[in-house]
C-alpha cells in the first residue's frame, strides 16, 4: 500500500453499489490490559497495511 499523508483520508474499498458508498472504518477490541491506543494502532496495520505515526486518547 501507499503512504496516507496527515489529513488526507485514503480510500480503500467501496461497497454499496452504483452512486452508493459505504464508509468501513478498521475496527476490533483492545487484549486484557491492552491501551486502546495500541489496539487501535494494532487493528489499523492488520486490516489495513497502514502504520499510524501516533495515536490519541480518546475523548471522553
Amino acid at each position: 500500500m501507499g503512504e496516507a499523508r496527515a489529513g488526507e483520508w485514503t480510500r480503500l474499498g467501496e461497497l454499496g453499489g452504483p452512486g452508493k458508498v459505504l464508509l468501513e472504518l478498521p475496527g476490533g477490541n483492545a487484549d486484557g490490559d491492552e491501551p486502546v491506543e495500541v489496539a487501535a494502532a494494532r487493528d489499523l496495520l492488520k486490516e489495513t497495511g497502514y502504520k499510524a505515526e501516533r495515536t490519541a486518547e480518546p475523548p471522553g
